[in-house]
């Protein structure tokens, strides 16, 4: 749609002002991370069958 293809980066270091980032609690380090540093919060998600949860966040990795 845009024209532009992003960059993949399957567990490495983000690099990107802005980034996507798919991941399962326990098994994502960014995702830990992020709920580690109470940026994100897994507790409506945790623990239950397919959930997701979306959030947007100003965070530098």
């Amino acid at each position: 749609m845009t024209g532009i293809k992003p960059a993949l980066a399957i567990n490495k270091q983000i690099n990107s002002q802005y980034a996507v980032v798919i991941g399962t609690i326990g098994q994502s380090a960014a995702i830990n991370q992020l709920i580690k540093d109470n940026i994100i919060q897994a507790s409506k998600v945790k623990g239950k069958w397919e959930p997701f949860s979306i959030a947007v966040v100003n965070h530098t990795f």
